[in-house]
């Protein structure tokens, strides 16, 4: 199976920005999220250790669904088109609060590191 890439000049917003899921943070390290998505296209992916260590996590209010923690989890997993086999925890305090989730952000603030 061929190695994936990431076409030159692509940002974060071009391969994600319409997913109903809004990123929590404003980075991410583009060989990382390719040595995971090619992992995940070989199933040979540490899902389960991983989400021992660090739970993929969504925080849910006005926002909409935001990912907390698993950003490269996540979005390797949409490049690599595969499913997530573990379940991603969600939250929902900021529903119950009626408040948005304060550090939502769009695809489009999200950079390469």
């Amino acid at each position: 199976m061929p190695r994936l890439v990431i076409p030159e000049g692509a940002t974060p917003a071009d391969l994600f920005g319409e997913a109903d899921l809004l990123p929590g943070q404003d980075w991410l390290v583009k060989e990382t999220l390719l040595v995971y998505a090619t992992a995940m296209q070989q199933n040979c992916f540490p899902w389960t250790r991983m989400q021992t260590q660090e739970p993929m996590a969504i925080h849910v209010g006005m926002t909409g669904k935001v990912l907390t923690q698993g950003h490269h989890r996540w979005a390797a997993a949409q490049l690599a088109g595969v499913a997530i086999p573990v379940e991603i925890v969600h939250y929902t305090d900021y529903l119950d609060a009626g408040m948005a989730v304060p550090f939502a952000r769009t695809w489009v603030e999200v950079a390469w590191k």
